[in-house]
């Protein structure tokens, strides 16, 4: 097996298109498997191929991935311009209580990735009775720390206008991921 470096170095070699300069980043969340994170890489690349077949740049996310690519130089630059979100439909029993508590323990946890300079942080809670929840955040490592404090507390922001109350979300943005599920 190759190392993940070069896996992603492939992966991005492939959508040089032409003499033309493209710059592409991978991520996958810290606690990806490199299996699942090399998977879900070659996945997103082959929709990128085949749904945006002549882009000069695109930001797309999976579950385990997230994969971007411009025909302009974006590394070091924060990027919170396009942003995804997605959520269950379902709202946790007290949805107002649930979602300050996401919210809370989703600044807490952005704060570690900031302060640790890891630009990555997750934890699981007991939470209720017999939950446990899950939380994700993590920036890119193009962007400064300072840029990942800010992009995270934007994504964070965003979950009161979407997803208050549910019982899984995540907030997908080109520079980082914020996200939580209760299982």
């Amino acid at each position: 097996m190759k190392p993940l470096t070069q896996v992603l170095l492939l992966v991005l070699e492939v959508m040089v298109i032409g003499q033309d300069r493209t710059y592409g980043l991978a991520l996958c969340p810290g606690d990806t498997s490199v299996t699942d994170c090399m998977s879900c890489i070659a996945d997103v690349t082959s929709k990128i191929l085949t749904l945006c077949p002549n882009t000069r740049g695109v930001v797309m996310w999976n579950k385990f991935c997230m994969l971007k690519f411009f025909d302009k130089d974006f590394f070091g630059q924060i990027e919170n311009q396009t942003r995804h979100k997605i959520m269950d439909s379902q709202n946790a029993k007290d949805p107002v209580k649930f979602g300050q508590k996401t919210e809370d323990l989703l600044s807490k946890l952005a704060r570690i990735a900031f302060v640790k300079q890891r630009m990555y942080g997750r934890s699981t809670i007991k939470f209720a009775e017999s939950k446990q929840l899950y939380l994700l955040a993590q920036c890119t490592r193009d962007i400064t720390s300072i840029d990942c404090k800010r992009c995270l507390r934007n994504s964070i922001s965003q979950l009161p206008n979407c997803c208050a109350g549910k019982k899984w979300a995540t907030v997908y943005s080109g520079s980082c991921i914020v996200g939580y599920q209760t299982f």
